[in-house]
């Protein structure tokens, strides 16, 4: 099977950073909830050192904690696709 890294950019991309756009679009119950669970909140609560006013709407065990559950997502995710392409 060929192998289209441009498409795979472009998932990953999508899936990091398209949860925390369309959060600005919702309303506020919606919103937060959709920012404590994209990746791109739980990746920037992780690397936070002081807690401001403005800072992401997750604390930093949390966010470590939405980030491992996104990465046992991909994991598999990635194993269904090697023994369903690749078998």
């Amino acid at each position: 099977m060929q192998s289209r890294p441009g498409a795979a950019l472009a998932v990953v991309l999508t899936v990091v950073y398209a949860p925390a756009v369309v959060s600005l679009m919702l309303a506020e119950p919606l919103r937060g909830w959709v920012q404590k669970a994209s990746p791109m909140m739980a990746g920037l609560a992780v690397q936070r050192t002081v807690l401001r006013a403005d800072s992401v709407p997750i604390g930093t065990w949390a966010g470590l904690g939405v980030a491992t559950g996104w990465s046992a997502i991909a994991l598999v995710v990635a194993m269904w696709l090697v023994r369903h392409r690749d078998a």
